[in-house]
């Protein structure tokens, strides 16, 4: 026994004999961390996906102070008639009072029917009032005059009101620096939605629709929080069953458990103490730390309870177990650790933030589990934990179940090596297919599940009044008063005719709708001068500039009272936005569309300005960083975890071997994604680096207990059929419990994290199965040199 503990016994004492130290500090050191996390807060919006240096996101900051805040509610309003009602046009106004008294509104952001302004002429002088001033005093012959008006002018058809007039929007931008603050935010929209759903209650015969970028800020926060309070104990739960099916043992399933939960508490306790707010991908942090910080505690309590069976008692039983898989323990959890933090060549700070505070949650456990777990399991004697003969009946039975079952297996994977790394191959190509085939999705209205309210008010707000979101170009004329020349603002309207004869645009809206507009009205509505100003034009038989004409116009709309162009022009007329509503939310139709537009940009404006995107743009952006993201980490990850593997194995060769089936496993993850349709996300971006960073804990788990019964057989097939028993069971224990663990994922109110769920629960027992299976075949095929 003394030859037995000879490399571990003394470390084993000295932490038996500060085993109430250790845990009083380490239970002192959770409570510390405990009571920070109720300081935590959360953060929501797409700026935590970007790098904060990155040009675009920089660009759109600077743009959104110039014109206002991207963010918006958005109401739409269906009626069973038609909007061109009394009573429809007071509940149209109703919800635009609503909003307009708001102060967190922008009042030039405020956008309906009942708001919407007619600019006429009367004695030469421009006169901006609104169509609907007070609906309720309007009759039924005043309201379809007004309604041919707006059928008529062109700034206003399809816009506010649907086609069919049937529906009806109203656009409520948020000022600028609303927009940035989550609590605001928060409380407006739920207002607004509390505000709607009394409306809607009034009106049984009405169709309401809310959306909107605000309403996504708020519903993650809220879905966060929800996800947090449901999945933490639901995991835990889950995990436990599984442990005690699989182990037989309370203390089996009680000290891995609390293994996770103090690491959990550990890393939100950080995240608080250091004031990182938690993001919509660090939702899942508690699920994945349950799942995987109780893997090493598996391990331990696993070969504790064999080294009990064989007759050892408690003390000895634990030197031999922490000397067998004190290295394995250390090495698994830092290259499960480099998994995380290879998301650091992550763009945004959220997957940044998710694998750094990963990565330190799965050190914490491995300290609990180096510690903790041998500290607590020392109280017991061999009769507390040795089971009475009736039960001792019941778990021989059931070890000499999965003895058969294991035999069985070893035995096939041994006779049918080939056969293994022919379908391996095979399987390579397959996972091939799906690395290119997998769509990238930024889309932040994909990130909740189809049958979400939410979703389902934004597709009928798409089918019936233009869309939810916008892409905005910005012409940038360098200097002031620019936008005032007349060759710039007709390429303005033309690049808007231009778009809105593509298939994704509901339509667009810009500074030259109101000079076309002002240039008609001060014509006596005579429709040759519904036109963008020339170079020069006759004005009472003189010629004068055009670019004068316009900037008389603007000057014109000014003194009338008019503000709306405010949001589509700066004050020195040296930028000008362009508005173009898309039809649709998701990435792969902006990818489309902005393909159409590039090559009309490169010869549709003067060489004088330039063209820039933003808005809706930032998605795209988005989607190729994901991809970035994804082959850096994954390449990143590749390198390390050879590194280490080689280092540990102090073979390159080995290295190679420990990596090959788990990097299988993990693209095998990208055909299954393209295969189900599961689109590549910010979510399902950390897939990759999970998988790996876990998985590779099953190939050192094997690959060290080869090394070691090699020593003792010094025959590869003898070696590697007595390595798979036993390693199989704890592995394929380990497997089962991390990938439940992260199953409960699916019942996320995201779909993103639903889907990041079952996928990484699928890598585990591939993972698994793959370190089985595929590595001692290899072992056996290529036999490297031990």
């Amino acid at each position: 026994m003394i030859k037995l503990l000879d490399k571990t016994g003394g470390k084993i004492n000295m932490l038996l004999k500060y085993r109430i130290p250790i845990l009083i500090l380490l239970a002192a050191t959770t409570i510390f961390f405990a009571l920070r996390v109720p300081g935590m807060t959360r953060e929501t919006g797409i700026k935590t996906l970007l790098s904060e240096n990155d040009p675009d996101f920089k660009y759109a900051a600077e743009i959104e102070n110039i014109f206002g805040a991207f963010d918006q509610i958005i109401v739409g309003l269906k009626f069973s008639d038609t909007v061109y009602k009394k009573k429809n046009l007071e509940l149209i106004r109703e919800v635009t009072d609503f909003f307009s008294a708001k102060t967190d509104i922008s009042e030039e952001h405020l956008i309906s029917i009942t708001k919407a302004e007619d600019l006429v002429c009367r004695n030469d002088e421009l006169i901006s009032e609104k169509y609907f001033e007070n609906p309720g005093e309007l009759n039924e012959t005043q309201i379809a005059e007004i309604r041919n008006k707006i059928r008529a002018n062109s700034m206003l058809t399809g816009k506010l009101v649907s086609r069919d007039e049937k529906s009806a929007v109203v656009i409520a931008g948020l000022k600028f620096e609303i927009s940035l603050d989550e609590e605001k935010n928060t409380a407006l929209v739920r207002d607004s939605g509390e505000f709607i759903a009394r409306l809607k209650k009034q009106n049984p015969g009405v169709d309401f629709y809310i959306s909107g970028m605000a309403v996504t800020k708020k519903l993650s926060s809220e879905y966060m929080s929800n996800d947090m309070k449901k999945f933490f104990p639901l995991a835990m739960i889950i995990v436990m069953v599984i442990l005690y099916l699989l182990l037989r043992k309370i203390s089996g399933v009680i000290f891995p458990i609390l293994v996770t939960v103090f690491s959990v508490i550990w890393t939100y306790g950080l995240k608080a103490l250091v004031k990182s707010p938690l993001t919509i991908s660090e939702t899942a942090i508690p699920v994945m730390l349950i799942a995987i910080g109780c893997a090493d505690g598996i391990h331990i309590i696993n070969e504790f309870f064999s080294n009990i069976r064989k007759g050892l008692k408690v003390n000895d039983a634990l030197g031999e177990t922490m000397r067998i898989l004190k290295i394995p323990v250390i090495m698994t959890s830092v290259t499960t650790a480099l998994g995380f933090i290879s998301l650091l060549t992550a763009p945004g700070t959220s997957i940044k933030n998710m694998g750094f505070f990963l990565g330190f949650g799965v050190m914490i456990a491995m300290i609990f589990s180096l510690f903790f777990i041998p500290a607590a399991l020392s109280f017991f004697n061999n009769a507390e934990i040795t089971p009475g003969s009736a039960q001792s009946e019941t778990h021989e039975r059931h070890h000499a179940f999965l003895d058969h079952l294991t035999d069985r297996f070893t035995s096939l994977v041994i006779a049918k090596k080939n056969f293994i790394i022919v379908s391996a191959a095979a399987l390579l190509v397959f996972s091939g297919l799906g690395i290119f085939r997998v769509q990238v999705e930024a889309d932040q209205i994909k990130y909740f599940k189809d049958n979400n309210i939410f979703v389902k008010d934004t597709r009928a707000i798409e089918r019936h009044l233009g869309g939810v979101v916008s892409l905005d170009v910005i012409i940038e004329g360098r200097e002031p008063d620019k936008i005032k020349q007349p060759e710039i603002l007709q390429a303005i309207w033309d690049f808007q005719k231009f778009c809105e004869k593509q298939e994704l645009v509901s339509y667009t809206f810009s500074i030259a709708d109101y000079i076309r507009r002002i240039n008609y009205v001060m014509h006596d509505n005579n429709a040759a001068y519904e036109r963008i100003p020339g170079q020069t034009e006759m004005v009472e038989g003189e010629k004068i500039s055009g670019q004068n004409q316009i900037a008389q116009y603007l000057l014109l709309y000014e003194m009338s009272g008019g503000n709306s162009i405010d949001s589509l022009a700066d004050s020195a007329y040296s930028r000008a936005r362009i508005s173009v509503r898309l039809k649709r939310t998701d990435t792969q139709s902006l990818k489309i569309f902005l393909a159409e537009i590039y090559p009309y940009i490169k010869t549709g404006f003067p060489g004088n300005v330039e063209v820039k995107y933003t808005n809706h743009f930032v998605r795209n952006k988005m989607s190729e960083l994901i991809v970035q993201s994804q082959t850096r980490s994954l390449a990143a990850l590749l390198v390390m975890i050879l590194a280490v593997m080689s280092i540990m194995f102090k073979s390159p060769a080995a290295g190679i071997l420990t990596t090959i089936p788990i990097l299988l496993a993990v693209l095998l993850n990208f055909a299954v994604m393209w295969i189900s349709g599961v689109t590549l996300n910010i979510g399902t971006s950390i897939i990759a680096s999970v998988g790996m960073g876990v998985g590779i804990d099953y190939a050192i788990h094997y690959y060290s207990r080869f090394r070691e019964l090699y020593n003792k057989f010094s025959d590869y097939n003898k070696t590697a059929a007595q390595a798979l028993r036993e390693t199989a069971k704890p592995i394929m224990s380990n497997a089962l419990a991390v990938g439940t663990g992260f199953l409960v994922l699916i019942f996320s109110e995201y779909s993103v994290i639903a889907n990041m769920g079952w996928i990484i629960s699928l890598s585990m027992i591939t993972t698994a199965v793959f370190t089985l299976t595929i590595l001692p075949a290899l072992i056996l095929i290529i036999e490297p040199k031990i």
